[in-house]
């Protein structure tokens, strides 16, 4: 066992080595999104799978990778967590601005914060603090200096005119730092394949070989360092990004003890953002950042991605799996600091027809206490009846048009029928298809009372608990109904542009609502724990949600979002600026 937790590690490492590199582009070109998921395998058995996200703009970048189990997310690690980088574009070069790791697993766990300016570090927090010993080669200053991060990077820029797959996007040496260890990395031309994603990209690809040098912070001794340094069997496929002359990994092989070690895309989609200066675009402004008042302390922050092209078409469904969807959406929104926030928090926990939930009530409380901390006026709720839902749900669509940000929380019941999402009111009665419209709130009708444009709208549900009534409303129908009740909640819904859904677990999944420290179900404990943190965007914040949900439940609530917002939105406060106090 010990032999196949290192061959994993050594297998992720060489992942993260590809997805650092200094990048180059015309600022003219650099205008894309990408959006894949990973999955890996040893010996053909699947190990784990990971998303990414890769943002370019004319000025700026962001990349966030996600994942469980033996994911692409970090160097020789084996678990789950996060990792986010974003940084400016400046003549033509992708420049590290932070960078943020959070890895948990049972055999490790860490946070990395790191600041760098023109490649080198200038604030760096490793939690726990990295012990030096006798076999640790120590990190100097000059480690530090003249190095990429494994993000800040993620991207290979293809060489200068001519063909973006030539063969010179091979040659480079990588000089990598992810906070904790220094090394590099060497690509050189192997060859030519033909790749085909289930999802999104078919067409050549470029291979690399690799070769591993461990400079720093590494302990000689380790089995994947003497591997990984002596392995001459590593390559990776390289295939281009639209909209920009760059390249990202669609697949990364490694030799094991255990057989070949595969890390390969299975969605592969990439977008030309800049073919949105073509499409009609609505009259109203675009929200990007929408920020928490000038008063919210500064912090160093995780990255957050950027917008999307208009879609063309019809988007296709997303897929249930531990991300965040992002629709397109135009590039170069406006900044917008500042205006009015609007929140309406529902609790729902003493349902007449069904044993009693322990905490949405307390939940609901905790979180309208945090949205009047972040400067949110807060239309609150508990144990509405159907009556009181419509009250406050109109209040709270009334004042929306005035807002530049609008919020709604939920905990309760909730279900879905026929795939769309309804709210259940404390009182409601349902035992034929047709009490549904009268006894509970559909959500997408929420939705289309926010569906101007003019604002961004953030939906929170923490309304996937194991449901009788959804249950016995199923059980009346019978078994030739008309209409399908599924467990859990839908992940399609009716959001337009500028629009942001969260749920406590994945579709057609249930969540807990075992109590936490203060009464507050898994998921709403964590959304409390970051929902103050400063200086990240709202998808990376509900990253750090998703991730300690999985923990606290041992993977078996995994939080899920569906995001078509038109530009960043920071709930505590935006970043500092690059060089600001």
């Amino acid at each position: 066992m010990q032999s196949l937790r290192l061959a994993l590690r050594g297998a992720m490492a060489v992942a993260a080595m590809v997805t650092a590199t200094a990048s180059f582009a015309d600022r003219a070109h650099a205008q894309g999104r990408l959006e894949t998921r990973y999955v890996a395998k040893i010996g053909g058995i699947a190990v784990g799978s990971g998303t990414w996200i890769v943002d370019i703009g004319p000025d700026r970048y962001s990349a966030t990778l996600t994942g469980q189990v033996t994911s692409l997310l970090h160097l020789l690690t084996n678990g789950e967590g996060a990792v986010d980088a974003h940084g400016r574009v400046q003549g033509g070069r992708l420049m590290t601005g932070k960078f943020a790791a959070e890895i948990r697993s049972i055999l490790k766990s860490y946070d990395v914060r790191m600041e760098v300016d023109n490649g080198t570090v200038k604030e760096l927090t490793t939690i726990p603090a990295i012990e030096p010993g006798p076999d640790r080669v120590p990190i100097g200053a000059e480690h530090r200096r003249s190095i990429t991060d494994p993000l800040s990077a993620a991207l290979i820029p293809a060489p200068a005119g001519g063909a973006a797959l030539a063969p010179a996007a091979c040659e480079r040496r990588l000089p990598i730092f992810d906070g904790r260890e220094r090394f590099d990395v060497a690509l050189s031309f192997k060859r030519m394949e033909t790749v085909k994603a289930e999802t999104g990209y078919e067409g050549p690809a470029i291979v690399c070989a690799m070769t591993y040098r461990p400079v720093a912070g590494h302990v000689p001794g380790q089995p994947e360092v003497r591997f990984l340094g002596h392995e001459r069997g590593m390559d990776v496929w390289l295939a281009p990004i639209a909209g920009t002359r760059f390249l990202a990994p669609f697949r990364i092989t490694v030799p094991t003890v255990f057989g070949l070690g595969v890390l390969e895309a299975t969605r592969f989609e990439s977008v030309a953002t800049a073919v949105a200066r073509t499409l009609p675009r609505p009259s109203a402004p675009r929200l990007a950042p929408v920020s928490a008042p000038a008063a919210a302390p500064p912090a160093l922050p995780t990255p957050a991605p950027a917008s999307m092209p208009a879609a063309t078409a019809a988007a296709p469904a997303p897929t249930p799996v531990a991300m965040t969807t992002t629709a397109p959406a135009a590039p170069g929104p406006a900044v917008v600091d500042g205006g009015r926030r609007i929140a309406l928090v529902i609790g729902n926990a003493a349902y007449v027809g069904s044993t009693p939930l322990d905490n949405p009530a307390n939940d609901a409380r905790n979180v309208a206490r945090a949205l009047r901390d972040l400067g949110f006026e807060v239309i609150e709720g508990t144990d509405l009846d159907r009556a009181g839902m419509e009250r406050v749900v109109r209040e709270f669509l009334h004042n929306a048009p005035s807002a530049r940000l609008t919020l709604l929380y939920y905990a309760g019941h909730g279900m879905q029928v026929d795939g769309k999402n309804y709210l259940i009111p404390i009182d409601a009665k349902l035992t034929q298809s047709s009490d549904l419209g009268f006894e509970t709130m559909e959500v997408d009708k929420i939705l289309s009372g926010l569906d101007d444009g003019t604002r961004a709208n953030i939906i929170i549900l923490d309304a996937c608990r194991d449901n009788p009534l959804a249950q016995r409303f199923a059980h009346a129908l019978g078994p030739t109904r008309s209409v399908a009740v599924a467990p859990g909640l839908a992940a399609s819904s009716a959001a337009g542009p500028g629009t942001l859904i969260a749920f406590a677990t994945g579709p057609g999944q249930f969540a807990f609502d075992d109590g936490g420290p203060d009464n507050d179900s898994p998921f709403t404990a964590a959304l409390i724990k970051h929902i103050r943190t400063p200086g990240i965007e709202v998808n990376q914040m509900l990253a750090r949600v998703r991730i300690d949900v999985a923990a606290a439940t041992a993977n078996k609530q995994v939080p899920w979002a569906n995001s078509s917002l038109l530009g960043e939105v920071y709930l505590a406060g935006p970043p500092k600026p690059p060089n600001g106090p």
